[in-house]
């Protein structure tokens, strides 16, 4: 009765090194190692499966150039100690190729023996695992899909929050012309539930749930614009920023209320005579820094006694400003020019972050 042979240790005789011990099919590739689990030869298939060609992977350790970051560490060390035992290994393994894409394989690993039993090479038949990358495939369709409701989800969300902000906004705007005597109050409060509305806007357009800085800054100051000079060309909004550039999530609203603050306080504080001047809100992109500046200037002049840092002369709406500026990734600082006063916002790093230009949109 015909028996299976026993794969501890085979007994093959193999008197030409250029012959392979097996002709693999046309996913599977054969690497022969010495001793010391260097290759010494390499089957015709592996250039087409890997990348690699066969000089140059002679003389070298097929774990230092198959081998990558999500390669389990507990299957090597299998095979490794199979290797130092001469013994067969038989297993699933994530290779990488020449490019740096990831592919599954069976691996089937051999020590040669010859007809005294002495030991000759290492034959190791790597076979690509349709199987395997067939479930891979499925597992990132599946991730991708969910990923992509689980953004609409909240994308809905987002929108929704926006409507019912604007709701109120609606609301308080009624109050104040019911009640004018708190017409200032409720018209600050409508400035700061439209500015979270704006914010959960642009959030609810987002592919990612991410915010643009290019697109936040405008859309805050072209609100505020609204609501206070509604009629005055005299409003300009330049921006110079990169669409890589977001702001981080748990900084969005803070950054996005101290914007509504300062070009608020900004455009309250033009005189009567002052109305028809220039009012402008700049973003511009520093690349040596990695910082975003977000310039506020208007005609007039600081009082003497204002000192942003030290909290001295700041009113109310500055001391909220203070209270919600990032510890870290965000400055502010006001100063006096010829005629006007510039107020600079400066946000770098974790404030904001730079996104993979492969995820932007591109143009159709």
């Amino acid at each position: 009765m015909n028996t299976m042979p026993q794969l501890q240790q085979p007994v093959l005789t193999l008197p030409d090194l250029q012959r392979p011990v097996v002709s693999p099919c046309a996913g599977a590739f054969t690497l022969m190692c010495d001793e010391n689990w260097q290759v010494i030869w390499a089957s015709p298939e592996l250039p087409v499966l890997t990348g690699y060609a066969t000089d140059d992977v002679l003389g070298k350790n097929p774990g230092d150039f198959l081998h990558g970051p999500d390669t389990d560490t507990g299957t090597l060390d299998q095979l490794r100690e199979c290797v130092a035992h001469k013994k067969h290994f038989s297993g699933e393994m994530l290779n990488y190729k020449k490019d740096g894409t990831s592919f599954w394989v069976h691996l089937s690993f051999n020590p040669i023996f010859n007809d005294h039993n002495e030991f000759q090479h290492f034959v190791a038949i790597q076979t690509v695992n349709t199987y395997t990358a067939f479930i891979e495939e499925q597992t990132r369709a599946y991730v991708t899909r969910m990923e992509r409701q689980r953004n609409v989800l909240i994308r809905e969300v987002h929108h929704r929050i926006k409507n019912s902000l604007q709701g109120v906004a609606g609301m308080l705007r009624q109050h104040a012309q019911s009640e004018p005597q708190a017409a200032h109050v409720l018209e600050k409060a409508i400035a700061q539930v439209r500015t979270i509305a704006v914010v959960h806007g642009l959030e609810g357009k987002a592919l990612y749930n991410e915010v643009v800085l290019c697109e936040m800054a405008p859309s805050i100051a072209r609100m505020v614009q609204e609501l206070v000079l509604p009629d005055g060309p005299h409003f300009t909004v330049t921006v110079n920023v990169p669409e890589r550039i977001r702001v981080c999530e748990q900084e969005r609203v803070p950054i996005a209320l101290i914007l509504n603050e300062l070009i608020l306080n900004a455009a309250k504080h033009l005189s009567a005579t002052e109305r028809y001047s220039t009012l402008s809100v700049g973003v511009a992109w520093q690349a040596q820094l990695e910082c975003a500046r977000i310039t506020i200037t208007n005609p007039g002049r600081l009082p003497d006694d204002f000192d942003f840092a030290a909290e001295q002369g700041i009113g109310t709406g500055l001391e909220l400003v203070r209270s919600m500026l990032p510890a870290n990734g965000a400055t502010l600082t006001f100063a006096n020019r010829a005629g006007f006063v510039e107020t600079q916002l400066t946000l770098s790093p974790p404030v904001i972050y730079s996104v993979n230009p492969s995820r932007l949109p591109h143009p159709t």
